[in-house]
């Protein structure tokens, strides 16, 4: 079998996959949760340090992003918020896995991997 040539093409085609996924699934599983989550850790003196966003989908967690502000690295706070989504929902989801959001340039993102499993 010969494959068709690969092209990277214009970023709007993202969507439209997006959307021949979930059709797929909804006509495949039943969705059950389908739930958005946007966790925020504050300090005192600024409007937010931390932040995850993510859902809930068909049994599983999508985290789609993660980020601690620089100053603030280093301490916890990501581990913290990735625990936190996992104890809220975990009798909303039948999590099978979850792996972390990671840049492929990102040194450090094999680390990362590990401490989350």
């Amino acid at each position: 079998m010969v494959l068709p040539a690969i092209e990277a093409v214009d970023t709007s085609v993202a969507s439209e996959i997006e959307e021949s996924l979930l059709a797929e699934l909804r006509q495949r599983f039943d969705q059950g949760h389908n739930t958005p989550i946007t966790l925020t850790i504050k300090a005192d003196d600024e409007k937010f340090i931390a932040g995850l966003g993510g859902s809930t989908a068909y049994g599983w967690l999508l985290i789609k992003t993660l980020w601690v502000a620089p100053k603030w690295r280093g301490q916890g706070f990501g581990r913290a918020l990735v625990m936190e989504v996992l104890s809220d929902e975990c009798e909303l989801v039948s999590a099978r896995t979850m792996k972390p959001p990671v840049m492929p340039h990102r040194v450090d993102a094999t680390q990362q991997e590990r401490r989350f499993g």
